[in-house]
């Protein structure tokens, strides 16, 4: 009933046209000097969406309402840092693999097309599962970028793990990308394209930039085109979350970096995805992270997010839910979770498993 009620919502004449990638050719955000106040003010346009709360169970209220405003300011030392809303700085601990390559010169500095989410496949004997453990728990050859655990943000909970580069034309990460990882031209991937182009069903292919390096063999690993976020533990599904804090720091952390690189949601993605023999994040995580990347988006008035996200505009967060829901998201969710799991999906977000208000 769900899909149908947005498949004919979706027939609806469209507010505004589907926006295109716009990941490369798009110029990065301005820089905050260190002189700027760091404080993240809405801009004019930035007006929450009347009643999406209200949409929403109160696990997805409790998730939204703990999710971070993040962004990154220059820091005056050649570096960027990741502060909220606040001006506070996230809790800083670097790699020191990454640290090591950086500094010998091996470490490659890029803008990132891909996110990727990882858990940690931490102990569950574990007592208390935090960044640090992550950080320097995970062997040689491996770059950790970003780690979030069950704390508050401000608590440790959102770990920058790796620097940020700032150069005159924006940021830009400086990656590991030499460590053993799958090719972009694996089967992972290849199935990956295929389910998206399966999605867009004869419409504008969503992720060209990556169609391209897989057809043409780019043999390099997935590290050269990704920042990552670990979070502790393993094994996430619809019937075992981690907290809702932990959940909200991955969202804040993914969209601080959507926003920061201009990476769409559409490649916003589980390693499962793209690496044979990796369960993390598994498609239910991935599929229900992507959903509140939107659901953020409607609930912060946030338009530079939008702008990443190709649904249509209307002033009913319903109909741009059902867009989504009715268009290539939601078929590609389909895809990967069939109906029951897509029913899951809804009945853990939506009232009822229905975009209506709850009563």
């Amino acid at each position: 009933m769900l899909i149908a009620w947005a498949l004919r919502e979706n027939a609806r004449p469209a507010a505004a046209p589907a926006v295109t990638s716009t990941h490369l050719p798009v110029a990065p955000p301005p820089i905050l000097l260190p002189t700027e106040t760091p404080t993240v003010t809405p801009s004019p346009t930035a007006t929450p969406f009347p009643g999406i709360r209200e949409m929403l169970t109160e696990q997805a209220r409790d998730i939204l309402a703990r999710a971070a405003d993040l962004q990154v300011r220059a820091n005056g030392e050649g570096d960027g840092e990741v502060v909220d809303s606040e001006g506070r700085v996230v809790r800083q601990i670097y790699c020191a693999d990454v640290e090591s390559r950086i500094a010998d010169g091996s470490a490659l500095v890029i803008t990132p097309l891909l996110i990727l989410l990882h858990w940690d496949s931490m102990s569950e004997e574990v007592e208390n599962p935090t960044t640090d453990l992550t950080i320097n728990g995970l062997g040689a050859g491996k770059s950790v970028h970003f780690c979030v655990d069950p704390r508050p943000h401000d608590e440790g909970g959102v770990t920058q793990s790796a620097r940020i580069p700032m150069d005159e034309s924006g940021q830009v990460m400086a990656y590991n990308g030499d460590h053993a990882m799958a090719v972009v031209s694996n089967a992972n991937v290849m199935t990956y394209l295929s389910d998206w182009a399966a999605a867009c069903e004869g419409g504008p292919f969503l992720l060209p930039e990556l169609d391209e390096l897989a057809h043409n063999s780019w043999d390099k690993p997935v590290n050269d085109l990704s920042v990552g976020i670990e979070s502790t533990g393993h094994h996430y599904a619809f019937a075992s979350l981690p907290p809702n804090q932990q959940t909200a720091n991955m969202l804040a952390a993914a969209v601080m970096l959507m926003k920061t690189y201009r990476v769409p949601l559409y490649y916003l993605v589980g390693h499962h995805d793209l690496q044979e023999g990796k369960p993390d994040v598994g498609n239910e995580y991935a599929a229900l992270m992507r959903l509140l990347v939107l659901l953020y988006a409607l609930d912060r008035g946030d338009s530079t997010l939008l702008d990443l996200i190709p649904v249509r505009r209307d002033n009913d967060p319903r109909a741009v839910v059902a867009d989504y829901l009715g268009g290539p998201f939601g078929r590609f969710t389909q895809a990967r979770l069939g109906d029951d799991g897509l029913e899951a999906l809804m009945a853990l977000v939506f009232c009822d498993g229905e975009l209506e208000y709850c009563g």
